[in-house]
């Protein structure tokens, strides 16, 4: 029903605020919360307030759909390219991605019973197992967006989580909970590659401010450069996404990301 009756009328929607913004409107266009056009009348903002309303549906279709073998294969892609397109919709997205997981990973760890049980768990077992299929193509898309809303926190140095990116955190652990090992030491390896290239980037400058500090005032530290800030916010993301990756991989990996981290 969502992908049939509510996606075109949220997508009907997003295409007449790109009229008004002026631009040109595709699939997956997402419209920005404020238009860079300065276009924001009250037509616009009631437009993108009844597109945001239409969206907060979405967690709500996720609780309990019958037809995911069949609906999400066709759902999956355009999930994908909203996601990919910013933060405007991923609260909505995500949120009803792991509703989709959760609530049936509830019933296939749940003690089998009566028949009605055994029915249920077989369903959502098959559901579980269409989910798991798009796991490699979400947990990518989810990592770009989890890094970088994680390491625009750290620069601001924001205190606790924001929304988006406990929503973020949710949805990734729920993914790699059903992902093969395989794959979730792929994508691991890969992130442990990004923190090493990271790290890398941010000793050199360091040394070159140790350099500089022979002939400086003892009590004057060098500034810190907004690219070398930038680079030590990016270290702290990547490690906030590998610590949800320890649960789910072997001793080896966990014995590479500390060699990684040592000082």
């Amino acid at each position: 029903f969502f992908g049939q009756q509510v996606l075109p009328m949220a997508n009907a929607l997003a295409e007449r605020i790109a009229a008004v913004d002026g631009v040109a409107f595709h699939a997956g266009w997402v419209p920005p919360a404020v238009s860079s056009t300065d276009n924001n009348t009250v037509e616009r903002h009631t437009l993108f307030l009844t597109y945001s309303q239409v969206w907060d549906m979405f967690p709500a279709f996720c609780n309990a759909p019958v037809d995911i073998p069949q609906a999400f294969p066709m759902a999956a892609k355009p999930l994908g390219d909203f996601l990919s397109s910013g933060p405007v919709l991923l609260h909505a997205i995500c949120s009803g991605l792991t509703n989709l997981i959760e609530k049936n990973r509830e019933i296939v760890t749940a003690d089998a019973g009566d028949v009605d049980t055994q029915t249920n768990m077989a369903e959502a077992q098959a559901n579980i197992k269409t989910l798991a299929r798009y796991a490699p193509n979400f947990l990518p898309i989810l990592f770009n967006s989890f890094t970088t809303l994680s390491t625009s926190a750290h620069i601001k140095s924001a205190s606790g989580s924001s929304g988006e990116l406990t929503v973020l955190t949710h949805v990734i652990e729920a993914f790699l909970a059903i992902s093969e090992p395989k794959s979730i030491k792929e994508l691991f390896e890969t992130a442990v590659v990004r923190l090493l290239s990271a790290t890398t980037t941010r000793t050199q400058p360091e040394e070159d401010d140790a350099d500089d500090m022979t002939d400086a005032h003892p009590r004057h530290k060098p500034k810190r450069t907004d690219e070398q800030i930038e680079t030590h916010a990016k270290i702290y993301a990547l490690l906030d996404l590998l610590h949800l990756f320890v649960s789910h991989v072997d001793q080896d990996s966990v014995s590479k990301l500390f060699r990684v981290i040592k000082p």
